[in-house]
């Protein structure tokens, strides 16, 4: 079902792993980092230069369960990460703060990471709630993503960031910074390079997302 998984820790530090071919039970990630509840401490997550390869998700960060009603600080950095065919290469999701009651802050930075061919976006933040801790990507290059020739911005875009149709959550989504990216698509296309979008609510839903400095744009 995955290749790892954290639930909880402080000062974990894993260096050098190769997660590949995960499938089947969702969210079939090479690495869930996943908290079962507001316990949960997520503090000091180092990951050193992790390759994933021919996962549903290359690395997925999932946070709705953390929230509650003890406060809590997130710090997670990931440091040189490469995806191949990956549906996702790199997935945040989730982060539900009831609007600012649960409170939930800190930081979660992903730094020089590359992913390459991807069937979809190489970067889906999905539901993630604006409040939440930062998600900073960090000089990102995607390489020929949207391998499935998705014609929806929603799903193919290199960086996306979205609350579907049919949920039922109104709180604003985002919090994301996209900061020096590069892409270059040889083959295939985009609808758009980056997408930003609440199906549901709109774009009054959609607060502090920024795409900063693109480095190059090829293709």
């Amino acid at each position: 079902r995955q290749g790892m998984t954290i639930t909880a820790g402080v000062n974990v530090h894993v260096r050098n792993p190769v997660w590949q071919n995960i499938a089947g039970t969702a969210p079939a990630a090479g690495l869930d980092i996943e908290p079962d509840d507001n316990s949960a401490e997520l503090r000091g997550i180092r990951i050193y230069n992790p390759k994933t390869k021919n996962c549903t998700t290359g690395i997925q960060i999932q946070l709705n369960r953390m929230t509650g009603a003890t406060p809590k600080e997130v710090d997670i950095k990931i440091t040189g990460h490469l995806d191949e065919g990956s549906t996702v290469g790199y997935a945040v999701n989730g982060a539900d703060t009831s609007l600012g009651v649960n409170k939930l802050s800190g930081k979660i930075v992903s730094s020089g990471p590359v992913y390459i061919r991807n069937g979809a976006s190489a970067f889906l933040s999905s539901e993630y709630d604006a409040l939440g801790p930062r998600i900073v990507v960090e000089r990102p290059t995607v390489i020929d993503c949207n391998r499935n020739a998705l014609a929806s911005p929603k799903y193919a875009a290199p960086f996306t960031v979205l609350r579907d149709r049919g949920s039922l959550k109104t709180y604003a989504i985002g919090g994301v910074e996209i900061i020096e990216p590069t892409v270059i698509m040889r083959t295939g296309s985009v609808p758009r390079l980056f997408s930003f979008q609440d199906a549901v609510n709109g774009a009054a839903a959609v607060k502090d997302c920024h795409f900063i400095d693109p480095v190059k744009l090829e293709g």
